[in-house]
């Protein structure tokens, strides 16, 4: 029997947990559920349309988060906690499209129902993160794993400088993205759902590690009365905006 660890389970009791997040987490997870699933077409009404238009900031919300708490594990080069990571992001991004292509197949051969992939489908969804017919886009798990390791490598680099490098290529990326020259190679080399999200994925995962940097959560829970009035005082106003 394995032995126990006295020393991992105080390790895990004295983690910091913040619960505003994690209720913000459970509320994003569920707008992306409402933004793929919810019929648009179903109400009229228009504070349910403007939550609707507002979901699209669960994506970069997901973004900012996983690498302001990734900061640390990177700039570390934490080999343990790294490969920890990237075993987590591996696992569905491999599992779940092999379990799809083996399941349609065996429906496929067995009872003529269903799609029937080739293994060469298979192998195009796991090097691009999307594959032509199949239901599985993944182009967050692979851009995740793609930044990750372009984090790494300038880290590892440009030890010291790593910051002003990413403030480049955050620049870089906002001018590929708004003057739409990413869109037209990414189409051409026909990965425009996965890498060609990768300059839109890019700001906000910068953002993240400058907000690490400045130790934003922690001035916002000093200031926490502040910053919900705030906050309470944009959403109103922006809603307001869209009803005139």
């Amino acid at each position: 029997m394995k032995k126990f660890d006295i020393n991992f389970c105080n390790k895990i009791s004295n983690r910091k947990i913040y619960y505003g997040l994690s209720i913000l987490k459970a509320l994003l997870a569920f707008d992306v559920i409402n933004t793929h699933c919810f019929n648009k077409n179903s109400t009229s009404n228009k504070a349910i349309i403007y939550l609707l238009k507002s979901t699209k900031l669960h994506v970069p919300s997901f973004i900012i988060m996983s690498f302001y708490f990734t900061h640390n594990i990177l700039t570390n080069f934490d080999i343990n906690k790294i490969n920890k990571r990237f075993e987590r992001l591996l696992i569905p991004y491999i599992g779940w499209p092999l379990i799809l292509v083996i399941m349609s197949n065996f429906i496929h051969y067995f009872f003529k129902q269903y799609y029937q992939y080739p293994f060469k489908i298979l192998i195009y969804q796991l090097i691009l993160g999307d594959a032509p017919n199949i239901p599985l886009h993944f182009w967050f798990l692979f851009d995740l794993i793609i930044t990750s390791i372009l984090f790494l490598i300038i880290i590892k680099i440009m030890k010291h400088h790593y910051l002003f490098i990413l403030e480049l290529l955050m620049i870089f990326s906002y001018f590929l993205q708004y003057s739409k020259l990413n869109l037209k190679f990414y189409y051409y080399v026909n990965m425009k759902v996965s890498l060609g999200k990768e300059n839109e994925f890019l700001p906000f995962a910068i953002t993240g590690f400058f907000l690490f940097e400045l130790n934003i959560i922690e001035k916002l829970q000093k200031y926490k009365i502040y910053t919900f009035i705030i906050s309470l005082i944009i959403l109103n106003y922006s809603f307001w905006l869209y009803l005139i």
